[in-house]
Formats: C-alpha cells, sequence, structure tokens
C-alpha cells in the first residue's frame, strides 16, 4: 500500500490504496481503501473504545491467565495494540505492519484512544510481511490479533489460508487465544477462521454486535463480527464471552481456503 499521493482527509475512498478520516455524529473514523470503518474514535470521548469489537476482543485478557506478549497483524489507527497498553501484565507488544506510513500519518489522528501505543516502551512496531514475519520470528505469544485488510484486496486473502493458520498457531504459547476480525458488509469471514480451526482441533466462536438503528453514531461503528479461536475451552465458557458468544456454523462441503485455493463466492452474504 503506497500512501503517496493519494492521502486524503474527509473525502471518499476510490481505490484501495486510499487511506482516508472522515467525521460524521462527532466520531473520527479511519478509512482504508473502501468506505468501511477500520477503527473509530468518539471525538469528545476519546478515550472509550468505540468499536464494540474491539472492547469484545479485549474480553479474553481477563481470563487469558497472566498474558505476557501479543502480537497484532495490522496497524490501523492503533485502537487494538493500545488497548494492551491498558495492562500492565503485559510486556511486549509487537505489531507487525506492512505499510510504515499509517502508524506514523493514521496514529496520530487517534493518539488519545489508542493511548499514544506508538511510543510505549513496550511495544515494537515491525514493518514487514504479516506471513514473512511470522515464518521467521522464533517469539511465541499468548495473544495473536489479527485485522488484515479485506479478502479482497490483493494478496490479503493469503492471511485466512490454512498454511498461514499452520504458522501462526505455532507461535502462540499453550492456553493462547487467536482473534480475527471479521466484520464485512459483503462476506462472511466466520466460517473461513472457523473452517481453519477445525483443522487443527480448536474452539472457535463468533461475538457479534448489532447497530441499534440505521441512524447516528451506531450506525457507524456498528455491527461488528470478531472470532475468537482457542482450545483453552475454559475461557469460552466464562463470562463476558460466553453470554455472547455464538457457535460458527460451517456450510457442508466447505473447503478450507488455502494458498492456492479460495472461494469469495461461497461466503457472499
Amino acid at each position: 500500500m503506497n500512501l503517496t499521493g493519494s492521502w486524503r482527509i474527509r473525502k471518499p475512498a476510490q481505490d484501495e490504496e486510499t487511506v482516508y478520516i472522515s467525521e460524521k455524529f462527532g466520531v473520527r473514523n479511519l478509512h482504508i481503501g473502501s468506505d468501511t470503518v477500520q477503527s473509530a474514535m468518539r471525538i469528545a470521548a476519546p478515550n472509550d473504545l468505540e468499536l464494540s469489537y474491539t472492547r469484545s476482543m479485549m474480553g479474553f485478557l481477563l481470563f487469558n491467565e497472566k498474558p505476557k506478549s501479543v502480537l497484532i497483524v495490522g496497524f490501523g489507527a492503533g485502537v487494538t495494540a493500545g488497548s494492551f497498553v491498558t495492562y500492565p501484565e503485559i510486556e511486549r507488544i509487537v505489531i507487525c505492519e506492512l505499510e510504515p506510513l499509517i502508524p506514523t500519518n493514521v496514529g496520530p489522528y487517534f493518539v488519545k484512544q489508542n493511548y499514544n501505543v506508538a511510543h510505549d516502551p513496550r511495544v515494537q512496531i515491525v514493518y514487514d510481511d504479516a506471513r514473512h514475519f511470522v515464518l521467521t520470528t522464533k517469539e511465541k505469544f499468548d495473544v495473536i490479533t489479527s485485522d488484515p485488510i479485506h479478502p479482497w484486496v490483493k494478496g490479503a486473502a493469503t492471511l485466512y489460508t490454512k498454511e498461514y493458520f499452520e504458522m501462526v498457531k505455532a507461535h502462540l504459547k499453550p492456553g493462547g487465544v487467536l482473534a480475527f476480525q471479521a466484520t464485512n458488509r459483503f462476506i462472511n469471514i466466520a466460517p473461513i477462521v472457523a473452517s481453519l480451526a477445525a483443522e487443527y482441533g480448536m474452539s472457535a466462536v463468533l461475538v457479534s454486535d448489532l447497530p441499534t438503528s440505521e441512524e447516528g453514531p451506531d450506525y457507524w461503528t456498528a455491527s461488528t463480527d470478531q472470532v475468537i479461536v482457542t482450545k483453552n475451552r475454559a475461557l469460552l465458557e466464562a463470562e463476558p464471552i460466553k453470554s455472547v458468544a455464538t457457535p460458527i456454523e460451517v456450510p457442508a462441503g466447505f473447503r478450507a481456503w488455502t494458498d492456492d485455493f479460495n472461494n469469495l463466492l461461497r461466503v457472499l452474504k
């Protein structure tokens, strides 16, 4: 993603290389390559987690015993990464971001909400392709979150494949958690992730929030979907996860994505 010459503020997105920030109903939104909201901050209350998927994804920290290390795939506005900053038991936060201009240009617009994560001493930002980083690092993590750009964007589908999942799983500590941001208005990402989890004997649940109306801030910051994957059943059966999680239905005959195969038509909404 090359932002040079295509950096626009409060203008509609026209292509997958466009990054822009909009403000509506008192909410500042980040868009990457489309009008889909990647991150959001209520300007009057910047420390609130505006996107409900971020709140839900952080819930598992209450039950993952003494998590110390986190890997975050995709910086975005830094909100997901910044959520970990508030936990003193977290000793190391690694953020893997492909485009160096994202943290430097986007991060400052959300600095109050992301707790200035880019400058936290526990944080290391690695500018690399996520697959290359996971393949070459020797580190293992208690929590790995994956929030890549949409699967139809060139190259992004390889972050939803069996090969990628196997690499990520190999860097997860025992009892650890994988969290996949699955919000998408056009395709159903949940069965893609659930089919991969089943391949490796892991459990996957869907946590969703639905908008309360089609107008106002709620419409722009919801609905959200996230998939939590783990072998730690105790975590999934504890609150607040248990009361909001639902099983993921994988269609009969659904074929797990690989580096050589994916089928967007099968997951169209």
